[in-house]
């Protein structure tokens, strides 16, 4: 199969990404089959040209590429690895965009692999909106060779297409990476507005205050990365023993007004752990190593919040 003559490429799924995603398959010219379990959701895609059929197997049939956006990796499963619809996979390339975990990945890359199925499993870094408007990094792992022949297709998708790894299961692995900054982020956002609310503050004030200083933390976020990078935390700046006395009073804050703030004791407890493990000179994103030495105990903090 060349895949740079490639035109027939299935999307299964039509929720707001699997129907982003075909969108913008058509837009690029793509002969474009869709499916989904709720065929109404095809009737947009229909309309702007995708071939739409209740049949999986004759979705799969019509295509060389077949791009998966579903719900959840046991949907997955079961749609495509009962005997007719694996049969229909065979010699052709899987590209898993549905979110799952490394593992359930590297189960998909193991079943594909019994049916001589080609396999490349990716996670879409942003929302359907940014696919539509060709400014979304999805990011593949798999074989690069594999990679390589679907590139024109990828491209299609999202306009910003990234191979980081041959090994199964690393693209997903980055995205829950992704998922948890931008919870951890939102977490630590409504607890600076809890804390403001039990204070009896106005919280359009603490919201004008943290927006204003966005572009500065964006850059001070780069600088921690790349201390975490080069593991070296040894540049001029405020230690982790300043660091930890500030958000010490935080605590302190919030006892005072007797709220909630499981999110702050573990802040506080990472510090502690810190100073006691001989970071206390270092610079905060020193903290990665406290994180990284034991990630089952930092996993375990954050499912009790």
């Amino acid at each position: 199969m060349k895949m740079d003559s490639v035109r027939h490429v299935a999307v299964i799924g039509a929720g707001s990404m699997g129907s982003a995603l075909a969108e913008s398959l058509l837009a690029e010219g793509f002969n474009v089959s869709v499916w989904n379990r709720t065929p109404e959701k095809l009737a947009p895609l229909a309309t702007l040209n995708a071939f739409a059929s209740a049949d999986l197997n004759e979705i799969i049939e019509r295509s060389e590429i077949i791009v998966v956006c579903l719900s959840d990796h046991a949907t997955t499963e079961k749609l495509l690895f009962v005997d007719s619809s694996s049969e229909a996979l065979r010699a052709k390339i899987l590209v898993q965009l549905t979110t799952i975990t490394r593992s359930e990945s590297q189960k998909m890359a193991a079943l594909c692999q019994l049916k001589d199925i080609l396999y490349l499993d990716g996670a879409i870094m942003g929302l359907p909106q940014r696919v539509r408007d060709g400014d979304c990094i999805i990011a593949y792992s798999g074989a690069q060779s594999v990679y390589a022949h679907c590139e024109p297709v990828l491209r299609a998708l999202g306009k910003k297409p990234m191979f980081i790894s041959e090994s199964y299961g690393a693209a997903p692995n980055l995205e829950l990476a992704r998922f948890a900054y931008i919870y951890g982020s939102w977490l630590a956002y409504f607890q600076a507005l809890a804390l403001c609310s039990a204070g009896g503050l106005p919280l359009d004030v603490i919201v004008e205050i943290i927006d204003n200083g966005e572009h500065i933390r964006n850059r001070t976020t780069k600088r921690s990365g790349d201390a975490i990078i080069k593991r070296d935390y040894s540049a001029p700046a405020a230690t982790i023993d300043v660091h930890a006395a500030a958000f010490k009073l935080v605590s302190e804050q919030a006892d005072s007004l007797e709220m909630r703030s499981d999110l702050i004791q573990l802040v506080g407890g990472l510090f502690d752990e810190a100073k006691a493990k001989g970071y206390r000179q270092k610079q905060l994103p020193a903290l990665f190593e406290i994180m990284a030495e034991d990630p089952g105990r930092i996993s375990c903090a954050w499912q009790q919040i």
